[in-house]
């Protein structure tokens, strides 16, 4: 027994030990890091109230965390960019269903339903709807059936017309999977669509790209059609022999082609325009995969009217926001209002390469792709990109419209007159 007063036998108390935490080396490494963090943007605070801006990319040295953030930011803007594009237009209809695949049992499936008339022409709104849905729901959100996603099919079964403008862009969109996931090929269900969109589809080269189901893959009963679709072409450089067979073909089925030449020069510049112009280095990221400096181009015949069609079509950034970066944007801008649009920046490029025709500082393509239908009377070209659509005829002004919804590319359209008769001079 111990004591505490004075007396001699008193004992000093018994010191227990302190009680110490265990730590282990995760949380250790976890707390370093996170006063390193403090550290450093304590430092770069610091170092911008004094002026020392020379000193911030020592101290913030990029780590893997940051380069997944800066990749979801990228993500996250894209996908922003994507809705705000698909505000106000007229969402397409989906269905769930069965997709019957050529060699497996039926599957639960989301039926994104085309409407039923393809082009961007008469039905803009409505095609361009379709097409950011699908890539909506194909690369950010996709629709969930008993806890996992269903596949997503595009079915054409109430398609009741289709034109080249909005075929072509279907192709693109298939054909740029098969570019970025080569052993990929997209299984479709065409049971039920139209035998007349199979026959341009096939025409146009779609079942290369796709597998189609067994009850179609080797149907050849389809009704004749008003036009005569070529296969497309595509590259990711500027050479002329990939040109070559839309030209050809076409001169087979047509019997002839106006001013092969000009044709062929219009089609060269759409094409250098796409791959010099349309992928800039700093494009913004988008949900769906970008092939760089890939075009796509395709031609139609109508025997019906006596008129060729010529389509060429890039994905990149539009001409509203490559030509403003130019050298002659200086002079452009001139023929351009005040406050303008996407439409005026294509009219004044028009107009640019119209009225200084000649001079040797000339870098403008617009002119060199309008001028084809000036030398082919009752013709004429569209160009949607971006918000803005121009169409011109060869003589007068150009007619501009202003879409509500951007059109992510440039579409160049033409549609040339051929005459049941050939003048001398109008062919070669």
């Amino acid at each position: 027994m111990s004591c505490y007063c004075e007396c001699p036998n008193r004992q000093p108390p018994v010191r227990q030990k302190p009680f110490v935490k265990y730590v282990s080396t995760a949380s250790r490494m976890r707390r370093a890091r996170r006063n390193l963090r403090v550290w450093r943007r304590e430092r770069m605070r610091r170092a911008w109230r004094r002026g020392a801006a020379e000193t911030l990319p020592a101290l913030a040295r990029p780590s893997v965390f940051d380069e997944r953030a800066r990749e979801l930011a990228e993500q996250r803007g894209a996908q922003t960019r994507l809705a705000f594009a698909r505000q106000g237009l007229p969402l397409p209809e989906s269905v769930p269903g069965l997709f019957h695949s050529p060699d497996g049992p039926p599957r639960r499936a989301n039926l994104l339903m085309a409407p039923d008339v393809l082009s961007f022409e008469g039905n803009y709104d409505e095609c361009l709807g379709f097409l950011y849905d699908y890539r909506w729901r194909r690369f950010v959100h996709n629709e969930t059936g008993r806890g996992r996603p269903r596949m997503l099919v595009l079915d054409l079964s109430r398609v009741r017309q289709m034109y080249l403008d909005a075929a072509l862009v279907l192709v693109a969109e298939y054909h740029r999977s098969n570019l970025s996931q080569p052993d990929f090929r997209p299984v479709i269900d065409d049971a039920t669509w139209p035998s007349g969109v199979r026959k341009s589809l096939d025409m146009l080269g779609f079942y290369e790209l796709v597998e189609a189901t067994a009850t179609t893959a080797d149907n050849t009963d389809f009704t004749p059609l008003t036009a005569k679709f070529l296969p497309f072409v595509s590259d990711d450089t500027v050479d002329g022999r990939k040109l070559d067979p839309i030209i050809e073909r076409m001169k087979e089925i047509a019997g002839r082609t106006p001013k092969r030449v000009a044709i062929y020069g219009a089609l060269m510049e759409a094409v250098a325009n796409a791959k010099g112009h349309a992928y800039p280095d700093d494009m913004p990221r988008r949900v769906e995969p970008i092939v760089r400096h890939r075009w796509w181009a395709a031609g139609a015949y109508f025997p019906e009217t006596h008129t060729l069609e010529y389509a060429v079509l890039d994905q990149g950034v539009g001409i509203a926001e490559t030509l403003p970066k130019k050298a002659l944007w200086e002079v452009i801008s001139r023929v351009c209002p005040p406050e303008f649009d996407d439409g005026d920046v294509i009219v004044g490029g028009i107009k640019y390469g119209r009225t200084s025709t000649g001079r040797a500082e000339r870098g403008n393509g617009l002119w060199k792709i309008c001028k084809l239908v000036r030398d082919v009377p009752n013709s004429s070209v569209r160009i949607v990109s971006g918000r803005g659509e121009v169409t011109y005829f060869g003589r007068g002004k150009p007619i501009k419209k202003v879409n509500a919804n951007p059109f992510y590319g440039t579409l160049i359209h033409w549609t040339l007159s051929l005459p049941s008769e050939q003048p001398e001079g109008l062919l070669t």
